[in-house]
């Protein structure tokens, strides 16, 4: 069965940042698929927890200098959605709108421009799930320091999660999600932050 935006049902959507601002940033991402929908939402990039990065709603579309590729199997790209978590926009992709074969996997990224890291830096979000069904699919955060569109240079996984463990509660319940940028980064080296959904099709 066809895995969708993380294929066969998931799409992803969010909202994320631009550069830091000392106002507190809503930022959010959605992941909709066919039947089952995971949204991020309130993403922000923080230093001590005071000093955020300003907000992308999207209500403009998926800024200019952001970027959306996928690797070799897929074709689908991110897109907008009027299903944002607080109404307005979102962005948003379904994999499972697309057949790339039994046993095949397909990964889609959607990138923020370079962000500087800072200090104690966080990122945090919302999440849930559309549905409590586990379709497989994989949901990662990934760093990187290369020039965009560049698969193999998000060779950082920050922080990886199943359908399964997504969500502590109910998969279709709100939760929080706060990931650490690890120490071992150094301050203000400037990274750009990939929210990639990866769907593996289990059947023709």
């Amino acid at each position: 069965m066809q895995k969708k935006l993380q294929l066969t049902t998931q799409g992803f959507l969010w909202i994320g940042f631009l550069d830091f601002l000392s106002c507190f940033p809503e930022c959010l991402l959605h992941k909709k698929i066919k039947g089952k929908i995971l949204t991020f939402l309130v993403l922000l990039f923080s230093i001590s927890g005071y000093s955020q990065l300003t907000t992308e709603n999207f209500e403009g579309g998926i800024p200019t200098s952001w970027t959306l590729f996928q690797n070799s199997v897929g074709t689908s790209s991110w897109g907008i959605s009027n299903d944002g978590y607080l109404g307005g926009n979102a962005a948003y992709i379904n994999p499972a709108s697309e057949n790339i074969g039994a046993g095949n996997t397909a990964q889609y990224f959607l990138v923020t421009p370079l962000v500087p890291v800072p200090a104690n830096g966080e990122l945090r979000f919302f999440t849930k799930q559309g549905s409590a069904a586990n379709n497989g699919t994989i949901y990662q955060i990934r760093l990187s320091t290369a020039s965009q569109p560049d698969i193999n240079g998000f060779s950082v996984v920050l922080k990886s999660w199943t359908e399964a463990d997504l969500n502590t509660g109910s998969p279709t319940a709100y939760e929080e999600k706060v990931v650490a940028i690890p120490d071992n980064i150094p301050v203000e080296l400037e990274i750009y932050i990939a929210f990639v959904a990866i769907n593996t099709q289990t059947g023709a």
